[in-house]
């Protein structure tokens, strides 16, 4: 868990020398009036400042505004209907936030429970630091889409763009879209939620593809690739002795550690955590077999393919040396003689008691006999994909695989927070539009008074909502152990 936090606390402090680098220079280049440097800034749209990094970018603008006039009678019903679905979110966000809080006062909120609404996905604390890789993509994707829809929906109702482009809040990536606010004004509430709710619109469109892969790609790739059948090794380190000859190697597909079946994944490290805590296992061996192969001497000592047993028989001598392999590859397993019916229960004597025999049954191939620590086995990288073809990789689905669950999840989030009513936030338009909308639909007038009154009060519940919400998500934070 240390290292973990190292893993984050380093990289971090990376980001922020490289942007006091960033912003001491660009303090220097100002203050001596260097031409060059603020020409150049000025020609790409680049502002920095104080914890924020911009880019902005006015080229796109003609392209919004062919691709907003291209089929507009099309585009209206597209973002008729993400209004629509947007409008009904907000009750179903307002539910997902208001249950954790409501269990939480009752007293029946369990720590780590899974019923959080909104829970925190930080590199190397609550996920491995290595899913970055997925993480950084799948936001830069999910933020782009969302303002995208902004864009398009607003020049489809004749509103400039006039500019877009990313900015680095501290250390995360932010998409916006600045409009011709003055032109926006003018138009009436069913517009402007169009435009607002354009980007939970298409954060909902990229949630619903996402989902649709990770849980439909099974399906559409078999039966060339296949899940719940075995995992596949996809890496193993150099520091585990599992690397060496006669271990485990790249694209080995793993059924069984021990007596424990291994299916994906999540079956894999419940094994290797159920072989760790459970009690050393026994091989069932015939009195024939050992008869013919088994001796009392000491070759067991000096020999790599040799191991010690004990017998559990009342013979006085009860331990004896037999090759590894025979008396492991195709025995089943054993706590005492009574597990064998005919046969004998042969216990391995080992050096320690944190190694163990583990036996990995592998497909088409001789099993794996290991004796050592079990942590080795958290040195293999695997995959719950099986595959009887090389291109496309095991390693690129894979990868395809982690980066729609982490957009699906940082698309759910975004969706959450920008259809609640809060303040700086696409939830706090909405309402207000919403309320106007609402009761011109009922032929009833609003004055800016009222609606300015009941807007307030839904972005402060909406406000108070998110906020105890990530604060509950923080208090039961769940630390991995890498």
């Amino acid at each position: 868990m240390m290292e973990a936090f190292s893993d984050i606390y380093s990289f971090i402090a990376i980001l922020v020398v490289v942007y006091c680098i960033i912003q001491f220079f660009d303090t220097i280049f100002k203050t001596c009036m260097f031409y060059p440097y603020l020409i150049m800034m000025n020609n790409f749209g680049i502002v920095i400042k104080p914890y924020m990094m911009v880019w902005r970018i006015t080229r796109l603008n003609k392209a919004f505004k062919s691709m907003g006039q291209c089929m507009p009678s099309l585009l209206k019903k597209w973002f008729n209907i993400g209004f629509y679905l947007s409008f009904i979110s907000m009750f179903v966000a307002f539910g997902l936030l208001v249950m954790p809080v409501i269990r939480h006062i009752s007293g029946q909120f369990v720590s780590n429970d899974g019923k959080e609404a909104v829970i925190s996905v930080i590199p190397g604390i609550t996920t491995p630091f290595h899913h970055i890789i997925y993480i950084v993509p799948a936001l830069i994707v999910s933020v782009i889409f969302h303002e995208f829809g902004h864009a398009l929906a607003a020049s489809r109702e004749k509103v400039p763009v006039e500019s877009c482009g990313f900015a680095l809040a501290l250390i995360l990536p932010v998409a916006f879209v600045n409009l011709d606010y003055r032109r926006m004004s003018i138009c009436s509430s069913k517009q402007q939620l169009r435009v607002y709710c354009a980007g939970v619109w298409h954060n909902l469109v990229l949630l619903l593809l996402s989902l649709f892969f990770v849980n439909y790609a099974p399906s559409v790739l078999y039966p060339h690739y296949q899940t719940d059948v075995g995992v596949t090794v996809l890496n193993v380190e150099k520091q585990s002795s599992l690397a060496h000859f006669g271990g485990l190697t790249k694209g080995d597909v793993v059924s069984s550690i021990n007596n424990c079946e291994v299916r994906n994944i999540g079956s894999w490290f419940n094994c290797l955590v159920e072989t760790s805590l459970s009690p050393p296992m026994g091989f069932c061996s015939s009195k024939k077999f050992i008869k013919d192969y088994g001796n009392i001497s000491h070759s067991c000592i000096n020999s790599s393919d040799h191991l010690f047993f004990k017998i559990f028989t009342d013979e006085v001598n009860n331990f004896i040396c037999l090759p590894a392999r025979k008396a492991i590859d195709e025995a089943t397993f054993c706590r005492n003689n009574s597990d064998c019916l005919e046969k004998l229960c042969l216990m391995p004597v080992l050096s320690t008691n944190q190694e163990k025999v583990i036996k990995v049954k592998r497909n088409f191939q001789k099993s794996v006999l290991f004796i050592g620590s079990v942590d080795e086995f958290f040195l293999v990288k695997t995959s719950s994909w099986v595959s009887d073809v090389k291109f496309p990789s095991i390693e690129l689905i894979t990868h395809l695989e982690n980066f729609f669950k982490y957009l699906a999840g940082i698309c759910g989030g975004l969706i959450i927070m920008n259809v609640i009513p809060c303040y700086f936030l696409d939830g706090g338009h909405i309402i207000e539009h919403l309320l106007d909308y609402t009761y011109r639909f009922f032929k009833q007038n609003l004055c800016l008074k009222r609606k300015t009154y009941l807007a307030t009060r839904f972005k402060i519940v909406g406000l108070v909502l998110l906020v105890v919400n990530i604060l509950l998500g923080l208090k039961n934070l769940k630390v991995i152990n890498l």
